[in-house]
């Protein structure tokens, strides 16, 4: 049952703060907030030049083992935990007689105050949002972590519209906990609000306790407040037990009834008539995400392109779907050799029908204005879902995916034109697709598919790089690195080319190098999967990796972007 909670925690003035203080390699610059254990700052790491967030244990439970044990377990399970969508634990120890933890800072904001400042999320960065909080939660799950307080104040929001859950502090490792009572009186073990049942009535709880608070967040993130409300902390925290929330549709009739299926499908009183895991959960709002596009794209576009006349649009002589700064996609044309035939009108309509075919698939809506925000986010900024067009207007990726598949499969097919150029880019923008949705299966099927082209070597190249990028996704770091290495040589950019007398020589690894990347330049410098060549030895550096381990030429190219490793 739920215990009394404790009297409100003093006010921040009255805290000490540790600004300006420096524990070991960590300089602190600011407070962010505090939690229930412990004050949380943004620091320094001065060795790696990187902006991390230190979480120091409050004084008073210095001599608190229970509460001591609470922290150090906090810190364990996240470190376990490794996972794109999870805040990443770096560091634990103790400076001047205080325990801290160091853990990645992630520059943005949470949802509750997301929703606050600009409103509920569009149904697309509503189930983005969705899709990523499952994919950690299914991470914790296959580590036998139960978060135990998921809510929007622990799912944050980077500036790109990522997702990062956050403060394991109340988390259950039943193999860690044996022998410990991490129980303290007076403790409430969750937040009343988005509490499951089982968690009010004290009894033993499982991932599925995470599903139902998961989905009391999505209620209040497509609804804008909780289910339930009362006068108190115990009122609400009953309600949950004896009370049904408001059904969504009677809320927001236009709102899918599937997505309101699911969400109340998670809130289920009792555990085994939720969703039974995190991935059982995952794959319906991908359906869901796909289907929607569908019945949205049907409502909107009733162009009817033949094959025929889509084939005669992206052949070598044409062009190809090809990215281009400030916009998601872009249709070139090469000039024509010769004076337009009578088909040329003809095919100037099916270019023009292609073009807003793929500009809805994509969600880039000629003439598209943004709406209003409220306002920048601190340091003159805002957060931006990662869609091209996330806000206001929904993607529709299985028009675009029909779109693409159909180019691909085009281009792989035997007897192409000489020119690998187009169908490299057309590889190149499918692989994105799946990469961006989360569908690994359909990217590793397609740079499988890729890598058995020795020639063109650009097909080989691509696919290697992409296999190399799901691998690292997939947290197989060595299998990853072992792809990389077959790409990259082992010429470092940094060493000095040798000289003999005042004549420099051109290092023959360097030639060698720039030979085996020439095919995937294209790839290298497409600024999308460039983020996710960044986000390859981001992850592989979290998974146990170090940069001596990759291949030198592979890191510098990294390194080049603005990764995440470096906002973290």
């Amino acid at each position: 049952m739920i215990k009394r909670s404790r009297p409100q925690p003093v006010s921040l003035s009255k805290i000490a703060d540790l600004s300006g203080r420096r524990f070991g390699d960590y300089a602190i610059l600011r407070r962010l907030g505090q939690g229930g254990m412990g004050q949380v700052y943004l620091a320094e790491q001065l060795t790696l030049n990187r902006k991390v967030a230190l979480k120091v244990l409050k004084p008073e439970l210095a001599d608190d083992a229970n509460a001591m044990a609470r922290f150090k377990l906090e810190a364990e399970a996240v470190a376990k935990a490794t996972h794109s969508n999870i805040v990443q634990v770096y560091d634990f120890g103790q400076a001047d007689g205080q325990t801290y933890m160091v853990l990645e800072y992630v520059d943005g904001r949470n949802l509750l105050d997301y929703i606050a400042r600009r409103g509920v999320p569009d149904l697309n960065f509503a189930t983005r949002i969705m899709m990523q909080v499952a994919s950690a939660l299914e991470r914790a799950a296959e580590l036998g972590i139960t978060h135990r307080d998921i809510k929007p104040e622990n799912i944050l929001l980077t500036r790109k519209g990522d997702v990062k859950v956050a403060d394991f502090g109340l988390s259950l490792d039943p193999k860690r906990r044996m022998g410990l009572n991490l129980t303290h009186s007076g403790d409430t073990m969750g937040t009343p609000s988005y509490m499951a049942p089982e968690q009010v009535e004290g009894k033993p709880i499982d991932p599925r306790t995470d599903i139902y608070s998961f989905g009391v967040t999505c209620y209040t993130m497509l609804t804008g407040g909780p289910p339930f409300q009362g006068s108190s902390p115990i009122e609400v925290a009953m309600a949950h037990l004896q009370r049904e929330p408001k059904p969504l549709h009677e809320l927001l009739p236009d709102l899918p009834e599937e997505l309101c299926r699911i969400v109340h499908k998670m809130m289920a009183k009792l555990p085994e008539d939720r969703y039974q895991s995190a991935r059982e959960l995952s794959r319906e709002i991908s359906r869901l995400r796909e289907h929607f596009s569908e019945s949205i794209v049907s409502q909107t576009i009733s162009i009817q392109v033949d094959s025929d006349v889509l084939n005669s649009i992206i052949p070598d002589d044409i062009g190809a779907i090809r990215p281009k700064p400030g916009s998601a996609t872009e249709i070139g044309i090469a000039p024509p050799a010769v004076q337009p035939s009578s088909s040329g009108y003809a095919l100037v309509l099916g270019l023009v029908a292609l073009t807003i075919l793929l500009s809805l698939a994509g969600g880039v809506l000629i003439g598209w204005r943004e709406r209003a925000t409220e306002g920048p986010l601190p340091h003159g900024e805002d957060i931006r879902p990662a869609d091209a067009l996330a806000g206001e207007r929904i993607p529709r990726p299985s028009m675009r995916e029909r779109a693409l598949r159909e180019a691909v499969d085009d281009y792989l097919s035997p007897g192409r034109g000489q020119d690998p150029r187009p169908g490299q880019t057309a590889c190149m923008e499918l692989g994105l697709f799946y990469l961006d949705a989360g569908r690994l299966d359909d990217a590793r099927n397609l740079f499988q598919r890729l890598e058995k082209f020795n020639t063109p070597r650009e097909f080989k190249g691509l696919g290697q790089i992409g296999r190399a990028v799901v691998l690292a996704m997939e947290h197989k770091p060595k299998e990853s690195n072992i792809i990389l290495k077959e790409i990259f040589t082992s010429y470092n950019p940094k060493s000095k080319q040798p000289k003999v007398g005042p004549i420099v020589i051109t290092n023959p690894l360097k030639i060698r190098a720039e030979q085996q990347i020439a095919p995937v330049k294209t790839v290298l410098n497409h600024p999308r999967w460039h983020y996710y060549l960044s986000r390859t030895r981001y992850l592989n550096l979290l998974n146990g990796l170090k940069d001596d381990d990759m291949p030198p030429l592979f890191v510098l190219k990294a390194q080049e972007l603005d990764v995440p490793s470096k906002k973290i």
